[in-house]
């Protein structure tokens, strides 16, 4: 018995050597937490900056005007109008992705305005000459493509397709799923180059691929901040459920080297979306890149001239 009784009292004793020792590693833990779940909160929803030439579809002998949008929630959004083109085709609008602007998309005005498709092109929230704002990733940024397409409406566009890329292709997945009046232009059809499936996934997936992080603890942590600060809520961007109500034709697009939205995760987009539907992968190109090369320009205008073509669908 004494024996059993000087093993209970060694091990208090250790106990209450440990048990500060475990508190301080468990508010460290704490504070780690916090102070990389606050710095990945502030990152992502603040607009990246890329150095980008300061260019315009004048540089390259297209006609256009400089207009601006005012969106429902009362933001000043810079936009190019390029109105020429040949009768009756839809007007396209260029979505870009996070940290890009407009003049990051003309390789895509050029592509359209040579096939003789009018273009509306942007800068989103937050982004280049468009009013300061941060970001969040395809959630309010639905409303600028919005007030774009009541512009259009405004000016009896009534056929108009969206192409976007990365976070605009999810943005112009989301608005193609919604009911909009008779006061917006009608879309037609939908291009969605890189999309992401869920806003949590495509969060967790960059918090590992750039940091090294796992989703738990820091990416849970990170969503609830960024809900609270910017006031939406995180599950409401999931391309996976917005694309199962698309009433138009969509063209997915995957980029063979794109390691931040794969190909299989652009292949699981597909899978959801309803007819007609049409994927193709750009070969030898990432996410960052995108050269017009031939095959590729094809694809779009197959894919455009299928959108016209009601008996196709």
């Amino acid at each position: 018995m004494p024996r059993i009784e000087t093993q209970k009292a060694n091990i208090k004793q250790w106990g209450n050597k440990l048990w500060p020792y475990a508190l301080l590693t468990i508010f460290t833990l704490y504070i780690l937490i916090e102070v990389v779940s606050h710095y990945l909160a502030h990152v992502a929803t603040t607009v990246p900056s890329f150095k980008i030439p300061n260019k315009t579809p004048a540089s390259y002998g297209l006609d256009y005007e400089n207009i601006t949008l005012v969106t429902n929630d009362n933001l000043h959004l810079k936009a190019w109008w390029l109105t020429k083109g040949t009768a009756n085709l839809p007007t396209i609008l260029i979505i870009h992705g996070l940290g890009a602007r407009k003049e990051s998309m003309l390789s895509y005005i050029r592509v359209a305005q040579k096939n003789g498709f009018p273009v509306l092109a942007l800068d989103l929230r937050g982004h280049g000459e468009s009013e300061s704002s941060l970001t969040t990733i395809g959630y309010y940024e639905q409303q600028d493509i919005i007030s774009a397409l009541a512009y259009l409406g405004s000016h009896n566009i009534t056929n108009t397709i969206l192409w976007g890329t990365s976070m605009g292709a999810v943005i112009a997945i989301h608005v193609g799923a919604k009911q909009l009046d008779q006061t917006h232009a009608k879309i037609s059809g939908i291009i969605a180059d890189a999309p992401f499936d869920t806003l949590k996934a495509t969060l967790a997936h960059h918090g590992k691929l750039l940091y090294g992080l796992p989703e738990f603890p820091f990416m849970t942590v990170t969503y609830s901040k960024i809900e609270r600060k910017m006031k939406f809520d995180l599950d409401a961007v999931n391309s996976l459920l917005a694309v199962k109500k698309l009433e138009c034709p969509i063209l997915l697009l995957a980029a063979e080297h794109d390691v931040r939205m794969p190909v299989a995760l652009v292949e699981s987009i597909y899978q959801a979306a309803r007819e007609p539907k049409y994927l193709w992968t750009i070969p030898k190109q990432n996410h960052e890149v995108r050269t017009f090369t031939c095959e590729l320009e094809e694809q779009i205008l197959l894919f455009l001239e299928k959108c016209q073509t009601e008996e196709v669908f």
